[in-house]
C-alpha cells in the first residue's frame, strides 16, 4: 500500500494469507502447480485442499518428442511436472530404427520410468510427429526419435485389450481379453478364460487400436469384432512397425500383435479421416464385373466401354498407379459421396480394373479419383476448420489430439515437411498433437465428392462412423474438455 503525505511517499507492509484470495484467483494460481506441489498444498488448510481437489479434477494432456532412449526418464519427469495429476495413460511411440530385434533393450528404460499404477502402451511407428523441444511441431521420418504422451482423464476408465496369441488366426469377439486380467510370464501371456471377463459389460465408447503390420489380416477381424460389439464406438489407430508392441496394465507387461486402449465414462472425442482426392472422370455405370474386377462400363453418353476407359491416358499404362482410387456409389447422384476403393490396372484381363474390396450388387456406379497434394491439404484444412466450429458449438475445447497418418503422406506427398501438423497448429493453437506414421490407418471411412461439404462429412464420420482400415489417409482423434470460459 502507498500512502501519500504531501511530497513524501510512505510504504506500508500488509500481510496476506491465501484465504484472502478469491477462489477463481486461487484456482488460477494452483493451476501452475504440478501434481506433487498440489498434494503438498492440500496439507495447508481445508480451503486449499478444496481448491487443490478442484484443480486436480480437470483433465490434462502433455506430449513431447525425445531423441534417444537415454532421454526417456528426463522427458517423463518434465511432462509430469506440467501435469496437475498423476497420468492415467502413457503412450510411448518409438521410431522403428530405435528398436532392434531385441526389444528388451528398449523396454528396460521404459519399465524404470513409467509408474506401476499407469496404463502404458509402447509401439513403433514408421515416423514420429509431435512437439519438439527446439523445433516446434515436427514430422520426422528420417531420424531416430520417440514420442511420449501423458493423459490425465478424470472420471474416465481406461483399460487395454489384447488377444490370445495362440488363437489369433481364429479370432472371434469372445476371445478378446482385458490386459488387466492377464498375467505376463516372460515369453507369452496366459490369459484367464473369456467367460470370466467383464469386457463386454462395460460401455466402452472410444478405442485407440494398434496392430503390428504383419498382423493386418487379424487386425481387420479384430476391428470387425469390436464394431459388432460396440457399433456406436469411436475408433482410431494404425498399423505399427518394428518388433515391439507392448502394454502395461497394473504392473504386468504383455506383448501382443493387437492392442486396443479402451475408454469409458466421461470421455468425449471427435475422430475424422481425411485423404484428399481429386476427381478425374464423370460417373460411369458398371456393366460387367468379375470376382474382383470391373470389366466394362457405360459412359455418360450410353456407350459401352472397357473399364480402363475411365483412366486418363497418361496413367493407364501403369501396372499400379500410385494414389489412384475408384469411387463407388449406389446411385449416379452419390448423395453421401463415393466410397473409395484401391484400383489396379490389370493385365490378366485386357481393359479390366481390379477394385479392392470388390463391388457389391448395389454398387453400380464408379468414378475415378487421384490423390494429390493440393487436394489433400485443401480437404484437411476444411475438415479441421469444420471440426473447430463443431467443438465451439458444443462449448468444448480440444485438450489434445492424436494423428495416425500414412507413411506415404508427409514428405512423400507434399514434397515439404510438417504440412499437416502446421495446418493443425494454425487451427488449434497451443493444443498438443502427437502421432505416428503408419502402414495403414484405422478410422472412419473417407468419402469423396465435389458436392460434399466438410461439415456434412465430419458429422457423418463422428456420429455414424463406418470403421475401416484404409491407406493414404490421415486420422485425427481430438479429445475434448469443457471450455474454460
Amino acid at each position: 500500500q502507498r500512502r501519500v503525505h504531501g511530497d513524501t511517499v510512505e510504504l506500508c507492509n500488509m500481510s496476506m494469507s491465501l484465504s484472502c484470495l478469491h477462489e477463481p484467483l486461487l484456482a488460477l494460481v494452483f493451476s501452475f502447480l504440478n501434481c506433487r506441489e498440489l498434494e503438498n498444498a492440500e496439507l495447508l488448510n481445508k480451503h486449499c485442499r478444496s481448491i487443490s481437489k478442484f484443480v486436480q479434477s480437470k483433465p490434462c494432456w502433455q506430449a513431447a518428442m525425445f531423441d534417444d532412449l537415454s532421454d526417456l526418464a528426463d522427458t517423463f519427469d518434465h511432462l509430469c511436472r506440467r501435469l496437475t495429476h498423476r497420468p492415467t495413460l502413457v503412450l510411448i511411440m518409438l521410431s522403428v530404427d530405435m528398436v532392434t530385434s531385441n526389444s528388451s533393450e528398449a523396454m528396460e528404460p521404459i519399465q524404470k520410468c513409467v509408474p506401476a499404477d499407469a496404463v502404458c502402451v509402447v509401439g513403433c511407428g514408421f515416423g514420429i510427429l509431435g512437439p519438439h523441444k527446439q523445433d516446434g511441431f515436427l514430422e520426422d521420418v528420417e531420424h531416430t526419435c520417440g514420442m511420449m504422451t501423458l493423459m490425465y482423464l478424470p472420471d474416465v476408465r481406461v483399460d487395454t485389450m489384447t488377444h490370445r496369441p495362440f488363437d489369433i488366426d481364429a479370432l472371434n469377439p469372445d476371445r478378446i481379453v482385458l490386459s488387466s486380467l492377464a498375467q505376463w510370464t516372460g515369453e507369452r501371456s496366459n490369459n484367464v478364460e473369456s467367460e470370466n471377463l467383464p469386457l463386454f459389460d462395460q460401455n466402452w465408447s472410444v478405442f485407440l487400436v494398434f496392430v503390428r503390420q504383419h498382423a493386418h489380416h487379424s487386425g481387420r477381424m479384430f476391428l470387425h469384432a469390436l464394431s459388432q460389439r460396440y457399433p456406436r464406438a469411436s475408433m482410431a489407430g494404425g498399423l505399427t512397425g518394428g518388433p515391439l508392441l507392448a502394454v502395461r496394465q497394473r504392473g504386468s507387461w504383455i506383448q501382443s500383435d493387437l492392442v486396443a486402449v479402451a475408454f469409458s465414462g466421461n470421455v468425449d472425442v471427435k475422430i475424422f479421416s481425411s485423404r484428399g482426392c481429386q476427381s478425374l472422370s464423370p460417373a460411369y455405370r458398371v456393366e460387367a464385373t468379375g470376382a474382383d474386377t470391373v470389366d466394362t462400363v457405360i459412359d455418360p453418353t450410353g456407350v459401352s466401354r472397357p473399364a480402363t476407359h475411365i483412366i486418363p491416358a497418361d496413367v493407364a499404362s501403369l501396372e499400379s498407379p500410385t494414389g489412384l482410387y475408384v469411387g463407388v456409389a449406389t446411385s449416379p447422384e452419390a448423395e453421401h459421396g463415393y466410397s473409395l476403393r484401391q484400383a489396379v490396372v490389370t493385365r490378366r484381363r485386357r481393359g479390366s480394373l481390379v477394385v479392392r474390396p470388390a463391388l457389391t450388387a448395389e454398387e453400380r456406379y464408379i468414378k475415378l479419383f487421384a490423390l494429390t497434394s493440393a487436394a489433400a491439404s485443401d480437404q484437411l484444412q476444411a475438415r479441421l476448420q469444420s471440426s473447430r466450429a463443431l467443438v465451439q458449438q458444443e462449448y468444448k475445447e480440444v485438450l489434445g489430439a492424436m494423428l495416425f497418418t500414412c507413411s506415404g503422406r508427409g514428405m512423400n506427398l507434399y514434397r515439404r515437411a510438417n504440412v499437416e501438423s502446421q495446418l493443425f497448429e494454425s487451427t488449434f493453437p497451443s493444443v498438443p498433437l502427437s502421432g505416428i506414421f503408419c502402414a495403414g490407418e484405422i478410422g472412419p471411412a473417407d468419402r469423396a465428392g465435389e458436392h460434399l461439404q466438410a461439415s456434412e462429412v465430419l458429422l457423418a464420420q463422428t456420429r455414424h462412423p463406418m470403421i475401416t482400415m484404409q491407406a493414404f489417409s490421415s486420422i485425427f482423434c481430438l479429445f475434448l474438455a469443457p471450455a474454460r470460459n
